[in-house]
């Protein structure tokens, strides 16, 4: 039996809710911006690997509220190419990039990544 969801609205916010949850994204602050980069430099192969899968999947829900948005016919969040293949270890590039343009923010505690992800790739992606 394969279970299906009755519409993509319904999809794409338990999917949405899914990632939001399996990450503690409302959990205390607990590092700051410069940690999460160096941690990630100076990480083992699995580790580095691990964090970029947790950035891609943050990356497939964007994608996701993305294709909700327009559905609505609203702007969607980022606008990354068709041609463009930006999986974890390029989203680590897009934050390190942000991070240097905006080093105010390299001391800022955080729980998560992925508000820091959103905000690097509207800045890398912009829509028109």
């Amino acid at each position: 039996m394969k279970f299906q969801f009755p519409n993509v609205r319904q999809a794409v916010l338990h999917i949405t809710v899914l990632v939001m949850f399996s990450n503690p994204a409302y959990a205390e602050p607990t590092y700051t911006v410069a940690e999460l980069i160096t941690g990630y430099e100076n990480a083992t192969a699995d580790l580095r690997s691990a964090i970029e899968g947790d950035l891609n999947q943050m990356g497939k829900a964007f994608s996701a509220v993305n294709g909700l948005l327009v559905l609505q016919q609203r702007p969607p969040l980022i606008c990354v190419p068709d041609a463009a293949i930006v999986g974890g270890r390029q989203m680590m590039v897009t934050i390190k990039d942000y991070v240097e343009k905006h080093p105010l923010i390299r001391n800022k505690k955080i729980s998560s990544p992925a508000m820091l992800l959103l905000y690097a790739m509207k800045k890398a992606y912009p829509c028109q």
